[in-house]
């Protein structure tokens, strides 16, 4: 049995593969783009996505009771894309791993809270509850399209949080340019 992760970009790369290359409904009606248009990226994340939805083993760490990753999915995914179905599966199944998870109210939103070394580091506040629920749950987080995990690679790995990055051969060559872009004069 494995406990993973899963970065809400993977989600929507998947769906957008089991939709031909066309971005979720919810977020094409807020005129949002998926990331990466490679059908076949897609269609390889859409794949993985499968696999993993029809593995018992295979469990989708969520944090109770408040439940922040499900609505991070549920806020780009309608409940009928392929993606957020995929969720409510291996919730209705049992298939899941609960993590407690501690919050601090940043207005509307309630931010997972992270040790003072990695408060810094994870400046992305939505990826904060993934990270604490990987230092929760010991599983790793499955990324696709988000650079940012590359930068934040090394302290990540020193507390024991460590990314899968789906497609990496997409993602890393993006994130060397970026980081390329950031040191150049």
């Amino acid at each position: 049995m494995s406990s993973e992760i899963i970065d809400t970009n993977v989600l929507i790369m998947a769906t957008a593969g089991s939709l031909g290359g066309k971005a979720p409904a919810a977020m094409a009606a807020r005129g949002e783009t998926v990331g990466c248009d490679d059908l076949s990226l897609q269609t390889r994340l859409w794949d993985w996505l499968k696999a993993f939805r029809h593995d018992p083993e295979r469990k989708l760490v969520l944090d109770f009771p408040r439940l922040t990753i499900k609505q991070e999915y549920a806020n780009k995914l309608g409940k009928d894309e392929f993606g957020m179905r995929v969720v409510l599966e291996k919730i209705s199944r049992g298939e899941y791993e609960r993590v407690d998870l501690t919050y601090s109210p940043n207005g509307s939103e309630l931010v997972a809270e992270l040790p003072d070394e990695l408060q810094a580091v994870v400046h992305d506040l939505g990826d904060r509850k993934l990270v604490a629920a990987a230092m929760e749950s010991g599983a790793a987080i499955h990324n696709a399209t988000d650079t940012d995990w590359y930068d934040w690679q090394a302290p990540l790995e020193d507390v024991g949080v460590f990314v899968v990055h789906l497609i990496e051969d997409w993602s890393r060559p993006l994130w060397e340019s970026k980081k390329a872009k950031r040191v150049s004069p």
